[in-house]
């Protein structure tokens, strides 16, 4: 798999795309999620067969988030190019928050839940209720 690649040096510091060293301790940063190419079938297929990488997949984003105030459009060695239309970030985080690898501490933790992406009208449903089947 070529993307998503790891970023995150063995202390898990990386140059952000604010341009800073930035260090996490509790996940590795990844880049280059290539969203546009993955977004319908390898970030699905990931929430079944490394169900363990999820967290720190969608942390990054969010760490991307945090640093640069939107969610990866196409985002290339920690800087975003802005290059495709739209955000294909977002079913990532909502697949896998469905299917239980996150939380809603971890978004809120993030910065997700309170800013422009829900109250903008890009997420039209309240992530805490989640759909019966």
């Amino acid at each position: 798999m070529l993307a998503p690649n790891l970023y995150s040096d063995v202390s898990n510091q990386y140059r952000g795309a604010d341009d800073l060293i930035n260090q996490s301790a509790e996940f590795p940063n990844y880049y280059t999620y290539s969203l546009w190419d993955t977004f319908r079938a390898v970030h699905p297929l990931f929430t079944i067969i490394q169900q363990e990488r999820i967290a720190g997949l969608v942390n990054g984003m969010m760490a991307h988030y945090k640093e640069t105030g939107l969610l990866p459009v196409w985002s290339v060695w920690g800087n975003e190019t802005n290059t495709m239309i739209s955000y294909h970030s977002i079913p990532v985080i909502v697949d896998a928050y469905f299917k239980g690898l996150l939380n809603e501490e971890l978004l809120n933790r993030q910065y997700l839940l309170h800013d422009d992406i829900m109250e903008g009208g890009i997420l039209e449903f309240n992530m805490t209720n989640r759909p019966v089947r």
